[in-house]
């Protein structure tokens, strides 16, 4: 192995058996066990980061079985391919690379920590914490990995300071005032939370990092600037509008003279109306492109008024100069004007910045998103030495999967590391290197910091950081598609790459070679097949429908469309069952998470098994948002509409059919009318903490399933949230509208489900069969946010300044618009290359009708589609429905069992808190009443230790409002009745120490809760007491053997058990 190789691995290529194979070639060409120490493998994701571990694991097991151990039907490592080319190319025998392979597998296991497979973050977190000294930081910081609420809680002290700072409060209102007048709402926290963002992306580190030195009174002083600027634009406009019709005037020139009176009528226009009446449509228009080239007049003028046609013809010139001032003032107008906007913005990100430090020393955290940059600021101009000292570790050998999605300041930060490591040697003589894999035409996280084109430099050997040589490998073989699919991209992706109207390569950075030099190979083994489908859906013709009628409501057109889409889909899905693809099989990719929840919406109705990001969001499942409408009626009980929202979500949890009936039944009443009638407690569930509160919910409810991971998730995220947090309940309900949209399961493997997934998510997977929907995006937005370069003396200093709008730029600075798009089109490409190389076997292509307009400029990805038909030869503008390749079936699978994740719930049998009383004599009220008086009188029992505590503890609940005067009364005789029994009385008093509804856990892992146990100290023995209400159920005393034989694990001796049956009389049973 060269000291630098760079794998250019294009889809299905094999890269992860190349990497694989070359970290063990490494490992296994010396026989010193630990050699696996010095290499350091980085890739993307931690998925990515087990499951080449895991891939490493099994193959140095599976070199390590001899054959004569291996089972029949199991692979030997003499028949495994890289196990014979290693042994081939390390020139050992297959004996002797079994014995180092059982060292080194063994060696690993004992020593995991070494095994250095990790994410580019988890390695800079390593490097952070061995340099926390250095950087000032506490050892201990906690990774903060919750970016958001780090910027809104900047953004909130900053508010809080806003009024300390009358620059700032100056600033902060103008932006207001900016936004009313664009019709906007005045609050910029929506505007300042997405600017905040910026600081937490390193595509915007160096740009912001040139805001560091300045002042607010700087961006106060530029803002002033362009405002100046702008007014200068107008008054040039003026000047030409009147120089104009000063000519007109004294020539006696009227709008009839021009032709349509197009050009007259424009001047007439502005005079009148202002700067602000100029419409940038008239600037496409063909009279006055043509102003400089065809007459201004029509050919009638010429015989009617040849003199005043003359006069038009010599000052033409003059004219079309003073149209085309106009044009350009407008277009430096927008740009000032989009300036101006984001200067606030960038005034507010170096207050930002300062309050955002202060929160980190304060909360001791570090977020992961400052990862790069500290390294970069700080670490990288140490020695390597120094480095490799702290860390413990040198590594000689690095790898580095997905470059193509390394961002430049990770690949720098890695480059002195590297270069230490390839321009040296260890004590063996053995010198160090780099293996680098990826795909410039899989880059689709620009957005995130990576860049195809740092891969494109390195691999076209215009950058050469090393001074080595440095090898490139095509991976340029198929091994995953069949061979209909690869022929068909190759097909399109040149045809893509030599298209006049998409990519320029004339630029820095030549996109369009990228894919001319990107046809794959197909192996000799793939046999004919393979199948793939384009089909468009007709838009047009479903809107004239809505349109034909006046009062057609607004979005009907979507949902016809939708339905079209959804029919077709599920034509597809059809279409592969019959020929013997199962649901799991099939993977429906968009590019956008809408479509993909909308899909899986829509599938699901139709009775499909789906398995979605979406799918398993926990803020779709029943159970869940009933809860959510629990915790919020918990705090308003008086909220109607929540009450309904309750009500209606616990209907849909039971699948009640009478709705009517049972909506009919509470809707009316108070909230504790439902609750009482379900055994559920607002005040017992406000006794428990909030994570123990929610389990009780779901018992009393019974919402808890056989196969729930979703409420144990739910659980987990209270428990983390309680735990990170520390937060109250309504803390935690504008947490959940925060993180619902990302709080989810895993998604389990191996279900027959069709998978539904964004474009980005499925990066790295493969399916038989795949449906790309919804493939109509814009190929440029000219909505991106970008920074201008622009000259310092004329700016105040400022050299690159924020614009999120570039439409019309190119009217100012073409070059860096041309450039812009180009990035932009090539990750438009990029995107449809990852969804059109995932499939296997077929490949479902679904997008709309391109516009007319398309013919002259191709536009969006359907136009390309259409483009490519045409040069096929294939494209008839009555046809929708293209297809390459042959359907063919294949054999069945047989399906095994599904496995699922067991919700663990704490009790098998009816909990016994849930208290109602036989009749509701004793308070003279109705049912209800007399159910919620039942949990109330256990509550108290609950807070009660002895006998003369009833008082006060009556007491105290009054002054909370919890129970009435006349209440207390009642409520006396009946603890007294309880607390003076023969059997119990002695437990009601301070001899014993009493815990009062404390769990334990029995040996099964199950929690139990008895209403009271009385222990005795000195004799270590305890009674059970448990409270029950109507009569006696062996399944009671089943329930009180449990808690016994739980309490004397603990080693304590349980003497007695009794259950206390509160009814009309108290009756106490003793077991």
């Amino acid at each position: 192995m060269g000291n630098i190789q760079i794998y250019n691995a294009s889809a299905g290529s094999g890269k992860t058996f190349t990497l694989v194979k070359s970290f063990l070639k490494l490992i296994l060409a010396t026989k010193n066990v630990e050699a696996y120490k010095t290499l350091l493998a980085i890739t993307f994701t931690n998925k990515a980061v087990n499951e080449m571990k895991e891939r490493v694991i099994n193959q140095l097991l599976l070199f390590s079985t001899p054959d004569a151990l291996v089972e029949e039907g199991e692979k030997k490592a003499s028949d495994d391919i890289m196990f014979v080319q290693l042994a081939q190319e390390l020139l050992l025998s297959h004996e002797e690379l079994q014995e180092r392979s059982q060292k080194v597998l063994k060696h690993i296991l004992h020593n995991y920590a070494g095994f250095t497979i990790t994410t580019i973050d988890g390695f800079n977190q390593r490097l952070i914490r061995s340099f926390a000294f250095d950087l000032k930081l506490n050892p201990n910081f906690e990774v903060f990995l919750e970016t958001d609420d780090l910027l809104r809680l900047a953004i909130e002290n900053l508010f809080k300071k806003a009024n300390e700072n009358q620059l700032l409060t100056k600033l902060l209102l103008e932006f207001s005032r900016d936004k009313i007048e664009e019709d906007k709402d005045w609050d910029i926290e929506t505007e300042l939370f997405d600017i905040a963002k910026l600081l937490t992306n390193e595509n915007h580190y160096t740009y912001i990092k040139e805001l560091e030195e300045k002042q607010l009174s700087d961006f106060q002083s530029l803002k002033e600037d362009l405002k100046q600027q702008r007014k200068g634009l107008y008054t040039v406009v003026e000047d030409a509008v009147k120089h104009f019709f000063t000519f007109t005037q004294k020539e006696g020139i009227t709008a009839d003279h021009f032709t349509r009176g197009s050009l007259y009528n424009f001047f007439d226009k502005i005079s009148k109306n202002g700067f602000f009446a100029i419409d940038k449509g008239v600037f496409d228009r063909v009279w006055f492109v043509e102003s400089g080239e065809k007459p201004l007049y029509s050919n009638g003028l010429l015989k009617k008024d040849p003199a005043i046609a003359q006069l038009l013809d010599e000052n033409q010139q003059w004219i079309s100069d003073l149209l085309h001032s106009i044009e350009k003032s407008y277009w430096w107008d927008q740009f000032y004007k989009r300036l101006i906007k984001n200067v606030t913005l960038l005034a507010v990100l170096k207050s930002l910045q300062e309050e955002i430090i202060a929160i980190k020393e304060e909360e001791n955290i570090l977020p992961i998103s400052e990862f790069n940059s500290i390294i970069h600021q700080t670490i990288i101009d140490e020695p390597s030495p120094f480095i490799y000292e702290k860390i413990g570790t040198r590594y000689q050998h690095y790898f580095i999967d997905e470059f193509q999605d390394t961002s430049t300041l990770q690949w720098e930060n890695m480059l002195p590391l590297v270069a230490d490591a390839v321009h040296s040697e260890n004590l063996s003589k053995q010198q160090g290197s780099l293996l680098i894999v990826g795909d410039a035409k899989q880059s689709i996280y620009r957005w995130r910091g990576g860049r195809a084109e740092q891969f494109m430099e390195l691999y076209n050997k215009e950058k050469k950081p090393f001074y080595l040589i440095q090898e490139v490998q095509n991976l340029d073989y198929n091994y995953r598609s069949r061979r209909e699919v690869i022929a068909f991209n190759n097909s399109f992706f040149h045809f893509v790459a030599t298209h006049p109207l998409l990519f320029n390569n004339s630029g820095k950075h030549r996109y369009g070679e990228l894919y001319l030099e990107a046809e794959q190979k197909i192996p000799d083994r793939e046999a004919e097949r393979g199948f793939i489908s384009i089909e468009f859906i007709d838009k047009k013709s479903t809107q004239e429908v809505n349109n034909s009628e006046e009062e057609a409501i607004e979005g009907e057109n979507v949902v016809e469309q939708t339905d079209i889409r959804i029919e077709t889909i599920e034509k597809y899905i059809k279409e592969a069952k019959i020929y013997g693809y199962l649901d799991k099989d099939i993977c429906i990719l968009s590019r956008r998470n809408k479509e993909c929840i909308e899909i899986a919406a829509q599938l699901s109705e139709k009775g499909y098994n789906v398995i979605s990001s979406e799918a398993l969001l926990l803020k779709n499942i029943p159970e869940i948002q009933f809860l959510i409408h629990l915790i919020s009626i918990s705090l308003y009980q008086t909220n109607e509409k929540e009450k309904i929202d309750l009500l209606f979500s616990y209907a849909k949890v039971k699948q009640i059919t009478e709705l009517h009936a049972f909506m009919s039944q509470y809707v009316h009443k108070p909230v504790e009318a439902f609750f009482s009638a379900m055994g559920f407690s607002l005040s017992y569930f406000h006794l428990y903490s909030f994570y123990e509160g929610i389990g009780y919910a779901i018992r009393v409810f019974g919402l808890a399933k056989p196969s729930d991971a979703y409420l144990a998730q739910f659980l987990n995220v209270i428990y983390e949230y309680k735990s990170v947090r520390n937060g109250n309940i309504a803390d935690f309900l504008t947490y959940w509208e925060e993180k619902k949209d990302k709080l989810a399961i895993s998604a389990p493997e191996g279900v027959n489900a069709i998978s539904i997934m964004t474009i980005h998510k499925s990066k790295g997977l493969e399916f038989p069969v795949v449906i790309y929907t919804d493939v109509n995006d814009s190929l440029r937005s000219g909505k991106d946010t970008l920074w201008i370069c622009v000259p310092k003396e004329q700016y105040h200093g400022f050299e690159h300044l924020l614009i999120d709008d570039y439409s019309g730029l190119e009217k100012i600075d073409a070059e860096i618009v041309l450039q812009q798009s180009q990035v932009e089109l090539l990750d438009a490409i990029n995107t449809m290359y990852v969804a059109m190389t995932r499939p296997k076997d077929l490949l479902y292509i679904l997008s709309q009708r391109p516009k007319e307009k398309e013919q002259e400029k191709i536009s969006t990805l359907s136009g390309v589609l259409q483009a490519y038909l045409q040069a096929e030869g294939r494209w008839n503008p009555s046809e929708s429905h293209y297809t390459f390749g042959q359907l063919l079936p294949i054999e069945r699978v047989a399906l095994g069992e599904n496995d699922y994740i067991p919700f663990k719930q704490r009790s098998v049998i009816s909990p016994s808190y849930t208290i109602v009383t036989r009749s509701g004599s004793m308070w003279n009220t109705s049912r209800e009443e007399a159910i919620a008086r039942g949990n109330l009188l256990h509550e108290i029992l609950g807070q009660l230790i002895t006998q003369e505590d009833i008082p006060e503890l009556l007491h105290h609940f009054f002054l909370e409002g919890r129970i009435t005067q006349e209440q207390i009364a009642p409520l006396t005789h009946q603890l007294e009745k309880i607390t003076t029994h023969p059997l119990i009385k002695e437990y009601y008093t301070k001899e014993y120490i009493v815990y009062n509804e404390r769990e334990w856990l029995d040996i099964s892992g199950e929690y139990l809760r008895p209403d009271r146990v009385a222990y005795h100290k000195p004799t270590q023995r305890a009674v059970i007491i448990d409270y029950k209400t109507g009569e006696d159920h062996p399944q009671y005393q089943t329930q009180l053997r449990r808690y016994a034989q739980t309490l004397e694990q603990t080693g304590w001796e349980v003497t007695q058990s009794f259950l206390v049956f509160i009814n009309e009389e108290i009756r106490v049973i003793s077991l």
